[in-house]
């Protein structure tokens, strides 16, 4: 559904990998690379390490026959390697592991026959079964996120249910003992004052007495 094709422009229009960077935010690429000759150029080897920098997704890598030449490599190709394969080997693009050059899921894959050129097509399942890996890699890193939130929430609502009556009760305590320690200060307070209250009426009664009976009515 909705497939576009698109050819790169010779590379001294526009680099593959500028034109890749075009698209690969956009859509799920799955990138093909026809090659005509028997080996890499030192130009497709450059071009193939800047997108394995810049990308690293897998390739479909296609030996085209020139016209009128014969089969591309061996009939049985695990016991001679093409130096076509083993330059995407030194390239990183295919894996040891496989020396038919089929790559392993969500890897490059290398078809030297044209009659399996029917390989793309599960190459194109592996690519998007790998995108589709991803997604769902991350949505379950934001789902288990989103549980640990819901998870730490609930423990931290169970403690505050549990500790919040008792630093209640012990605030209460507290706030007894304050008022008590309080009231204490004030009616020894209070006495004091009563203290100083008579000690002052003594020491100034003589004199009181004194203004008291110098003074006129009127």
């Amino acid at each position: 559904q909705e497939v576009d094709i698109v050819v790169a422009p010779c590379r001294g229009f526009q680099s593959a990998e500028a034109t890749l960077a075009e698209f690969v935010n956009q859509v799920l690429p799955v990138i093909t690379f026809a090659i005509s000759e028997p080996q890499l150029s030192p130009s497709d080897q450059a071009e193939l390490r800047e997108i394995k920098e810049k990308f690293s997704l897998p390739i479909f890598f296609l030996r085209v026959p020139q016209a009128g030449s014969e089969a591309n490599s061996p009939k049985n190709p695990s016991k001679d390697k093409s130096p076509l394969h083993r330059q995407l080997l030194e390239l990183e693009y295919l894996s040891p592991s496989s020396p038919c050059g089929c790559g392993a899921p969500g890897s490059s894959m290398l078809v030297e026959q044209l009659e399996k050129l029917r390989l793309l097509s599960s190459f194109c399942r592996q690519v998007l079964q790998k995108h589709l890996v991803e997604a769902a890699t991350r949505l379950s890193e934001v789902h288990g996120r989103c549980l640990n939130i819901f998870i730490n929430q609930a423990f931290d609502m169970q403690r505050d249910l549990q500790i919040t009556p008792k630093r209640l009760e012990y605030t209460r305590r507290k706030e007894n003992e304050l008022y008590e320690s309080l009231m204490g200060i004030a009616n020894r307070k209070q006495e004091e004052m009563k203290e100083m209250i008579v000690d002052t009426l003594g020491s100034m009664k003589e004199e009181l007495l004194e203004d008291a009976a110098s003074m006129e009515f009127r």
